[in-house]
């Protein structure tokens, strides 16, 4: 009789490794740099890996002076609003630069 083996996903193998920012929860926090595709949750695995194992934040590029004034009297604060409502929501610390 043969039996099919079942088929392991790599999200599922990676949940029975400790996280990176639970191995250092006690030293210090583990940054990611976010862009506004990924704080809208797109692609998801990119959210699924940064919850899982980040715990702090920075923009990309979100909060950069050109983004967010790209042009004479005209703000975009949009991009950068959303990025401290997703660190808000899943509690993470957002970082500057």
């Amino acid at each position: 009789m043969l039996y099919a083996l079942p088929v392991l996903l790599p999200a599922v193998v990676a949940c029975a490794q400790p996280s990176l920012k639970g191995a250092y929860e006690k030293r210090f926090k583990i940054g990611a740099a976010v862009n506004e595709a990924q704080v809208a949750g797109k692609p998801a695995a990119d959210s699924v890996l940064l919850l899982r194992h980040f715990n702090a934040v920075t923009p990309e590029n979100i909060m950069k002076a050109e983004v967010i004034h790209p042009q004479w009297m005209q703000y975009r604060f949009a991009p950068a609003d959303a990025l401290v409502a997703f660190a808000r929501r899943h509690g993470l610390q957002l970082n500057g630069h």
